[in-house]
């Protein structure tokens, strides 16, 4: 087995137990006391050959030895995806309706990745580039991809901090509001969404339908497409929320056009923004 980092203990003049040693030797490597104590649970740190634990006191002159745990990249799906932003720590990309974020199969935007980001060469570089959140399958739009465990780890308390803003752009069956404050129960959680009506018009088939901007600021399954249902404007393509009157056939209209966060290592402010997909302009027509 190859290693990331060896390091030999010197001058230890107090009690110090392995893992929080460990917290500070391989700190290029592993963010949290949490993530080291998984790590050590894998068996890939060793002290003068032997495995260890990370309750053992750290002696002067051990050598300790962060192993590579080898993690294969997946195969890669040779799908051409849109690359907004990407430097060595994440990237932005624009995910396809009709893929899968991930999941037991080949053709999901996990494997696409893999022709289309470079590893990062930083020293706790994933294995490969990953997703750090789901659209789904239906939905297009923008995705955050971490590069570093560093960008996971950050990334990931943004979203659990909701500080991460969303907006997704929609056409609804129906003519919705000027505004709606959603605030009902899925999964037994309380979930909240904000709709803006961008405006409405008629279509030949379809009559009336609205083009509106939704923010969400949970992350309940299908949260969108729930609360649009509820005041009967479903999102057009939705066949599981929509109801008879949903007719069309051309996928979900609905679309992640902008996102902000903070980059995870300069903590820059970021914002990007894409238009709404083209299908949109055909079936709204030109004003």
């Amino acid at each position: 087995m190859t290693y990331l980092s060896k390091h030999t203990v010197l001058n230890i003049n107090e009690n110090t137990r392995l893992l929080d040693y460990c917290l500070i030797i391989f700190k290029d490597f592993i963010l949290t006391k949490s993530m080291m104590k998984k790590t050590l649970k894998k068996g890939v740190i060793s002290v003068d050959g032997n495995v260890a634990y990370g309750s053992e006191w750290v002696k002067n002159n051990q050598e300790i030895v962060l192993h590579n745990t080898i993690e294969k990249a997946p195969k890669a799906f040779d799908l051409k995806l849109n690359i907004i932003f990407e430097d060595d720590d994440m990237a932005v990309i624009v995910k396809p309706a009709g893929i899968a974020v991930s999941g037991n199969k080949f053709n999901t935007i996990v494997n696409a990745l893999q022709g289309n980001i470079e590893k990062s060469k930083n020293n706790n570089a994933l294995p490969y580039p990953r997703p750090v959140h789901r659209l789904d399958s239906q939905t297009s739009g923008l995705l955050l991809i971490a590069k570093t465990q560093l960008a996971t780890l950050e990334l990931g308390k943004q979203f659990k901090n909701k500080s991460i803003k969303k907006r997704y752009r929609a056409i609804l069956i129906g003519d919705a509001p000027e505004q709606i404050v959603y605030k009902t129960k899925i999964e037994n959680k309380i979930s909240h969404s904000d709709l803006i009506k961008v405006k409405t018009t008629i279509h030949k088939q379809l009559g009336t339908i609205s083009l509106v901007d939704l923010f969400p600021h949970t992350g309940r399954t299908h949260q969108l497409r729930i609360h649009t249902s509820e005041n009967n404007i479903p999102i057009l393509g939705d066949k599981l929320y929509g109801g008879d009157n949903n007719k069309q056939k051309k996928g979900l209209f609905l679309s992640a056009v902008e996102i902000s966060f903070q980059h995870p290592a300069t903590k820059k402010e970021m914002n990007f923004s894409i238009n709404q997909p083209k299908k949109f302009d055909m079936v709204l027509g030109k004003d």
